[in-house]
């Protein structure tokens, strides 16, 4: 292990090939202290400080100085590994680095011996675009064996407001409750943090698909309601409060007499703010009448299972 010196803004990647791999967005420098943890070609995998919390990511050779320790070459060895609990996958070797992304029950991943750190392990895995991610899962959420489709049990998808209850509703619900009723997360899963607004027809007065304050949450694999319908996501939808996070209000609908038209909220916007993993019954916010409930429809929560 050793340590250096990124100068220069440089984008670092998932893995040490800027095509295989992709980086999204995702940069170290200008003038940061790095740790060097092993060589793979012409890339050092390394730990690089963030606004948040330290993520660790591959970064070409040449963008590192002031090198200080010695740096082993990593000859890599991978063993297939299959995924026996889905969930996220980090940034680094414990659940206090950030969200790096997900594998399903059953998934294929390749496990990079001997890469273990805090009964965390190092993987590869399939991500979109025909593109492979290298980042971290607790060691026990992988088998040696694959799952067979048979031997899952699925777990019952909650109700958002009574999160001991499981949920009988229709795949789109508004529950009429009063401002300020709190919100839970109805499974496991990744939930997205953030306000979305705008309108589905430029010069209609009748399409705006704003949800306001909420989002979506993925389920993890594993989960289906009653029924068993097993959504692909579940909208939430008019939240007055999220848990951790703050928006602005912002302009719902236009052609309001101020001089503002309805093509000016043509386009939709997602303002995300984060990205957590969270547990079925976990807090997510409360409800009220953000988006387009806002002096119409009155306070509600939306869901919506998709």
């Amino acid at each position: 292990m050793a340590t250096g010196f990124v100068k220069k803004k440089t984008r670092v990647y998932f893995g040490p090939d800027k095509t295989l791999y992709p980086s999204e967005n995702s940069y170290a420098g200008p003038n940061d202290a790095v740790v060097i943890f092993w060589r793979e070609g012409d890339w050092y995998y390394i730990e690089y400080p963030t606004s948040a919390s330290p993520k660790r990511m591959y970064i070409p050779k040449s963008a590192v100085s002031n090198i200080n320790g010695k740096i082993t070459n990593y000859d890599i060895q991978k063993q297939t590994r299959y995924v026996n609990l889905s969930g996220p996958t980090y940034w680094g070797p414990e659940s206090i680095y950030p969200f790096a992304g997900s594998v399903a029950l059953g998934e294929k991943v390749q496990y990079l011996f001997p890469q273990r750190e805090n009964d965390y392990v190092l993987i590869e895995y399939m991500v979109d675009n025909h593109q492979k991610k290298r980042a971290w899962i607790h060691g026990n959420n992988l088998a040696m064996a694959p799952i067979q489709d048979g031997e899952i049990i699925y777990k019952i998808i909650k109700d958002p407001l009574n999160k001991n209850e499981n949920y009988t509703g229709a795949n789109h619900v508004d529950y009429a409750v009063n401002m300020g009723t709190p919100v839970y997360a109805m499974c496991d899963g990744i939930f997205t943090f953030g306000y979305y607004w705008g309108k589905v027809k430029a010069n209609s007065p009748n399409s705006y698909i704003s949800l306001g304050r909420g989002y979506r949450l993925i389920p993890d694999n594993g989960w289906q309601t009653v029924s068993g319908f097993r959504a692909k996501y579940i909208e939430y939808g008019h939240l007055s409060e999220l848990a951790g996070y703050q928006t602005p209000d912002y302009v719902e609908r236009c052609n309001n007499g101020n001089g503002c038209s309805y093509s000016a909220c043509y386009e939709k916007h997602i303002v995300k703010l984060a990205e957590k993993h969270v547990k079925c019954g976990e807090f997510i916010g409360y409800s009220g009448n953000s988006g387009n409930t806002l002096g119409k429809t009155g306070n509600h929560l939306h869901i919506k299972l998709v």
